[in-house]
This record gives C-alpha cells, sequence and structure tokens, in this order.
C-alpha cells in the first residue's frame, strides 16, 4: 500500500512538472521578417508644394463638380514664409522630361524576394511586376508637375515591405513634333521640275510624336495659303490625314501644327516647304479639263 501511495504521489508531481514547464513551441524562433526595397536613384532634396487656386466646375453631361487644383512649386530655393507650404521629401531638383527609366532591387532576410508592387502619384491602384526596371511615360497635363514614385518588395510569405522605396521628379512637358509622311510629297528627281501639278483634290499625310505620349495630343490644325489667328482648321488629334477637295485654280500653300494636352504647340510644317531643296518647291492646282483621266 506505500509503494502504491509513493506512485501515486510520484506520477503527480510528474504531471505537475509538466505543466508548471510548459515550453513554447521553438520550431519557429525567429519572426518574419519583412523585404526591403532600394531604387538605384537616390535623392535626398526637397520640393515645397502650394496651392495657387482651386477652379470649380460642373460637366456639362453628368453635372459632376469637377476641381482643378493649380499648384506653385519651390524647387531647389527656399518657399515663401508667407505661405502655407507641403513638404515632398526623396526629391530631386533637377527638371526632367516625362520618359523616366527606373531600377529597383529588393532584399529578404528570411526569405526570397518574388515580385514588387509599385504606382505613381497619378495612379489610383498599385501594378505587381517581376521585373527590377521599367520605362515610364508620366501624363503630365500642364508645363511643370510634381510626381512621386513608390515601389515595395513583396516576399515569398507574400509580405510586403511597409515602408516603400520613393522618389519625387519635377516634370516638364515636352511639346509634340510632327512631319509629313516619307515620300508622301514629291520630290523634285521623280517629278522632273521644282513644281508639283495637282488637280483640285491633294491628300497630305503626316506622322505624330510627343514624348510625354501620343495620347496627349489633342489638336491638330491646318491652314491653305495663310497663318492668320482665324485660318486655322481644326482636327482631332488622333487623325493622321486629310483630303483637300475643290481648292482654287493657282498655287498655294499648306500649312499644319499640333498641341498637346498641356497647351505646348508644335513647329509649323508646310508644303511647299522651301528648306527642303529635294522636294518640289511649288504647288500648282490645274483644272480638270474633262471627264476621262487616264493614268
Amino acid at each position: 500500500m506505500r509503494s502504491f501511495h509513493l506512485n501515486l504521489i510520484f506520477l503527480l508531481f510528474f504531471f505537475w512538472s509538466c505543466d508548471r514547464w510548459d515550453y513554447p513551441d521553438e520550431s519557429n524562433p525567429v519572426s518574419q521578417s519583412f523585404p526591403e526595397t532600394y531604387l538605384s536613384l537616390v535623392a535626398v532634396d526637397t520640393i515645397y508644394a502650394s496651392i495657387d487656386s482651386v477652379t470649380i466646375e460642373n460637366d456639362p453631361i453628368t453635372g459632376e463638380e469637377i476641381r482643378d487644383t493649380v499648384w506653385t512649386y519651390a524647387i531647389g530655393s527656399e518657399p515663401d514664409t508667407g505661405m502655407v507650404w507641403d513638404t515632398l521629401t526623396s526629391a530631386f531638383t533637377t527638371v526632367t522630361t516625362s520618359r523616366q527609366e527606373l531600377h529597383w532591387w529588393g532584399e529578404d532576410m528570411d526569405g526570397n524576394v518574388l515580385g514588387y508592387k509599385y504606382r505613381w502619384s497619378s495612379d489610383t491602384a498599385w501594378t505587381y511586376t517581376t521585373l527590377e526596371s521599367g520605362v515610364f511615360y508620366v501624363p503630365i497635363r500642364t508645363d511643370l508637375d510634381i510626381f512621386s514614385f513608390e515601389v515595395k518588395a513583396v516576399d515569398n510569405d507574400g509580405n510586403e515591405d511597409a515602408s516603400s522605396a520613393r522618389l519625387t521628379l519635377p516634370i516638364t512637358n515636352s511639346a509634340p513634333t510632327m512631319g509629313f509622311r516619307y515620300l508622301s510629297n514629291p520630290k523634285i528627281a521623280d517629278i522632273g521640275g521644282d513644281t508639283s501639278f495637282t488637280f483640285p483634290t491633294r491628300t497630305f499625310i503626316w506622322d505624330l510624336y510627343d514624348l510625354d505620349g501620343n495620347e496627349t495630343i489633342t489638336d491638330i490644325y491646318y491652314a491653305l495659303d495663310d497663318t492668320c489667328d482665324t485660318c486655322w482648321q481644326r482636327l482631332e488629334g488622333d487623325i493622321s490625314g486629310i483630303t483637300l477637295t475643290e481648292l482654287e485654280i493657282g498655287t498655294h500653300v499648306f500649312y499644319l501644327k499640333c498641341r498637346d494636352i498641356a497647351g505646348a504647340v508644335s513647329s509649323i510644317i508646310s508644303f511647299p516647304d522651301l528648306t527642303i531643296i529635294d522636294e518640289a518647291q511649288v504647288w500648282k492646282v490645274l483644272p480638270v479639263q474633262g471627264d476621262v483621266l487616264i493614268v
């Protein structure tokens, strides 16, 4: 009986000891670490931004209220102490173009970086990528604006960098350019003289380019014989050609230019263009002599 009591006391002590010294599971002793993200460009300057004016209009179709905010920036200089300014850190003070080529990478102490999420200040959502670089065309809509870029690494556990790498850039708008389509205007060598003869119909074809993206070109203007303020006719920004009809008999000059959404206007091009010496120097419209065309 005494032996039974001793065994019972031992068992009670054993179970009590196990409960007393209940050690936590040490199979995963280190908490997961979050990845870190780095940009190849490191900016340490500050740009100051202040609201200059706010214009409120109503959409003529939906009636929705539209607010247009105009900002004033202090770039590379001390701001006016009499104004309220927002500070934009991690910035460059050198003004650049809307085409930006950026590089980044990530590190993770306890795993692998599988991808990245990035966004510009003009974006409403993050974009996922497995790349570590990208060429971007920032959608600038004014002569000068400030854009910020953020990128954060994502590791194999789904953890994201809690403090994304950030870069702030002052961007200037680039004026669009345009030119007549290659070989769309007659060469002197092909027509055997310096004068291009046509009937009262003539088609012109052109190409457009804007460093900020061709979608920013909103207006194309053409004029015939005169470039006065009221002489220009407007076309949509995605038009690449026009056919003129019922032209008056005689010599003419066709003028062309385009404008982007920020108001920047291209140089005027023309046909004929006396600076292009291998193309026709005169354009002359002849009357139609009959109803039969012999080719």
